[in-house]
């Protein structure tokens, strides 16, 4: 009564769509390997710049993204708070910002400006602080204001350089 006609995707119209949708997904596939691809080689290079032993670090995807948050003053086992329904992305994407914020501070970069450029354009940030001359520096930059707070990094993970100020205990 209500379906007129029956369509199994036999017809011309649905192996259309179905090459239509494999061509397209093929095409993402496609930009996401390149575009993972390009963050991780220009990660290996910011990872370099900051001291990170070992350039490895920056092809592991869960892991380049806590080490990224790390350099960033962030305690990187915060990085699990995306995986909470909603409310995680937002929350993680906060940190992320506030990482790429101190980051930028440490490179001595205009750090409100290139937080913001690196807010809308993430992967072409990451070349032009990869590439940059400036010296990763993260004495010249003071603890910061969640230091004595439950942002506190102090997470030690070997061949991460410590970013000055936070003590360990060893």
């Amino acid at each position: 009564m209500f379906l007129t006609e029956y369509s199994d995707y036999s017809t011309t119209e649905g192996f259309a769509l179905f090459a239509f949708l494999a061509v397209y997904a093929f095409v993402i596939f496609i930009f996401a390997v390149a575009g993972y691809v390009i963050s991780s080689i220009f990660m290996s290079m910011l990872f370099t710049k900051a001291g990170v032993d070992k350039k490895w670090r920056a092809w592991v995807p869960i892991y380049n993204t806590m080490i990224f948050l790390k350099l960033g003053d962030i305690n990187p086992w915060y990085f699990f708070v995306s995986f909470i329904p909603f409310v995680g992305n937002i929350a993680f994407l906060v940190l992320y910002v506030l990482a790429m914020y101190r980051i930028n501070l440490k490179l001595g970069l205009n750090a409100v400006g290139y937080t913001i450029f690196g807010f809308f354009l993430g992967l072409i940030w990451l070349i032009v602080v990869a590439v940059n001359k400036a010296q990763f520096n993260p004495a010249s930059v003071p603890p910061p204001s969640w230091y004595n707070n439950i942002l506190k990094d102090n997470v030690r993970f070997n061949g991460v350089p410590n970013q000055g100020y936070v003590p360990f205990n060893s």
